[in-house]
């Protein structure tokens, strides 16, 4: 879950996706989703909600800590933490 920084953040989070594409091939992980989020159908509305939803594949929760504890991926994060006001980010497990 993403919420942009202002003004800019969301061009400088679109910075961040292309830069970030070669880490994610890297460990082999691969972007399953991306969208902007319009219209809460059930729940509370306001400006607490979150600007995009983004779900990655990793093959492991240890592939995802390789690529951001890498030492090339430095400066890709910096660039995220530049776009970004808040995030969230969500291990899950699927369903069996």
């Amino acid at each position: 879950l993403l919420r942009f920084a202002k003004p800019d953040g969301a061009a400088r989070y679109l910075e961040y996706g292309a830069a970030v594409q070669a880490h994610l091939d890297r460990v082999g992980a691969t972007i399953e989703y991306a969208g902007t989020l319009g219209h809460v159908l059930i729940g509370e509305d306001g400006d607490a909600w979150w600007d995009m939803v983004a779900m990655v594949r990793y093959p492991s929760r240890a592939a995802m800590i390789e690529m951001v504890t890498h030492p090339d991926y430095a400066a890709v994060g910096a660039i995220r933490a530049e776009a970004l006001e808040s995030s969230a980010l969500i291990a899950t497990d699927p369903l069996t």
